[in-house]
This record gives C-alpha cells, structure tokens and sequence, in this order.
C-alpha cells in the first residue's frame, strides 16, 4: 500500500463458493499505523497493525479467524472460507460504496485514537 488512498482487494478465484468474496484495504498512517480491511459484501471491519507490513498477507487470514469466531461464526465455516483466501490483488476500487464504507470507518478510527491514544 503506497499513500492513504491505495487499495488492496483479497479475493478468489472460486467465488460462487465463498460468502465473503472480495475484501479491500485502505493504510491509516497515524499512530498507531493500521490497515483497515473491509468486506465488500458484508461490509465488516477488520483492523490489523500495519507494522511490520511483510506479515500483512500472514496475519489477516488469522485476526479474520479470530474476529469471525468472536461473533459467533462457526468454526468449520471459518475455515471453508480462508481455504478460499487464494488471490490478493492491488488495484484501485471502482467500487464507490465500499470506498465510502472505508472512510466512514477511518473517520470513527480517528476518533477512537482521539480519545484513547495521547501523543509522545
């Protein structure tokens, strides 16, 4: 991710078989540095620590698990659906909805950060 408004879509091959389908991804460079995930079908959030952005690709299937089975969701439909994890692609989204969805949640992310961070 190269500035605050690159996008990255993770999605399948395989998408009849998959609920989620495409997620994308916006870089939030305030601290703490994350990147916010959003499902493109369910709009569900997902916040992972952007540092260090090698692991990225590593660590969403598994704060995706973790996030997913704190709501409630089956564990074996987990699973089905991060064995369909098998793509991730940079691109810009054309998708005006799930663009919007992302600021909306970094709006509230700033705010968060406002009121539960203090700067160094």
């Amino acid at each position: 991710m190269t500035g605050p408004s690159a996008k990255r879509r993770w999605h399948t091959n395989n998408a009849d078989n998959q609920y989620f389908r495409a997620w994308y991804a916006k870089a939030i460079f305030s601290k703490p540095q994350v990147a916010l995930f959003v499902n493109e079908r369910t709009l569900l959030p997902l916040v992972i620590p952007l540092a260090p952005i090698l692991n990225l690709v590593d660590l969403f299937p598994e704060y995706l698990f973790k996030i997913l089975l704190n709501q409630g969701v089956s564990e074996s439909f987990i699973m089905q659906e991060l064995n369909h994890l098998d793509e991730v692609t940079y691109c810009k989204s054309s998708n005006r909805s799930t663009i919007g969805i992302l600021n909306m949640f970094s709006y509230h992310l700033d705010g968060y950060r406002a009121i539960n961070y203090v700067d160094n």
